[in-house]
């Protein structure tokens, strides 16, 4: 092999080191961003925006506004399409409406806001049942990404939230009745002898009673003896 053969051989091997080194360089720039970006989404709040029922067994709707990340969030502006509304009346759409236009300061981790929206009038009112909510806030490294959220009401009249809104807490009553009449009854097989015999017990005591006062009363009833002349007769 001669010099120029050689010398095209080390330019080569050069290229491809430097196209290999290149290559890392990038992918080391692409891993380290795409850490910095986890840690930094690991410490920013994140808003949630739904509509849900206030419990699962209470038709009641409520738009709930949370913050399920681990740091404050801060000036939250939230966008509705379409505009929402209310079967309760112009009033209650207003106030929500209201609530939903204010910019949020701040929403620390853990906290929820709920603004009543509707009962189970809803799902025979006619009103939309489908909204789009859009999130924008800040974290502790600024803006964070603008978040979308679908909430479906027609999903929810499947639920929970169609029943009476205390059909759960009467199924355990229920269930707690049966639980007692059968503790009661077991505890009066056990124990059959010595009820009856309690029973007599009392009822004599009250026989007894009820003697007394009747000869209280009879010895009440009964006039007192006349008393002897003490003259002795007549004269």
């Amino acid at each position: 092999m001669n010099l120029e053969q050689w010398t095209f051989v080390v330019a080569a091997a050069s290229m491809v080191a430097a196209a290999v080194a290149a290559y890392q360089v990038k992918y080391a720039r692409q891993a380290l961003r795409f850490s910095e970006r986890v840690q930094r989404e690991a410490s920013e709040p994140y808003v949630i925006v739904s509509i849900r029922p206030l419990q699962p067994w209470v038709p009641v709707l409520v738009v709930a506004i949370e913050n399920t990340g681990p740091t404050v969030a801060r000036n939250i502006r939230i966008a509705v399409s379409p505009d929402i509304e209310s079967s309760l009346g112009d009033e209650m759409t207003q106030q929500l409406r209201q609530a939903l236009a204010r910019t949020i300061p701040m929403l620390p981790p853990g906290q929820k806001l709920e603004y009543p929206l509707d009962g189970e009038e809803r799902w025979s009112s006619g009103l939309p049942m489908l909204y789009t909510f859009t999130v924008n806030a800040e974290g502790p490294h600024g803006p964070l990404e603008t978040m979308r959220y679908v909430s479906d009401i027609s999903v929810l009249g499947t639920s929970l939230v169609g029943e009476r809104p205390l059909k759960k807490v009467e199924n355990e009553l229920g269930q707690l009745r049966k639980l007692v009449k059968k503790l009661a009854d077991g505890y009066v097989d056990a124990n059959h002898d010595a009820i009856l015999e309690s029973k007599r017990r009392r009822q004599e005591s009250s026989l007894v009673l009820a003697q007394r006062l009747a000869r209280q009363l009879q010895a009440h009833a009964d006039p007192a003896p006349a008393a002897t002349s003490a003259d002795g007769g007549d004269e």
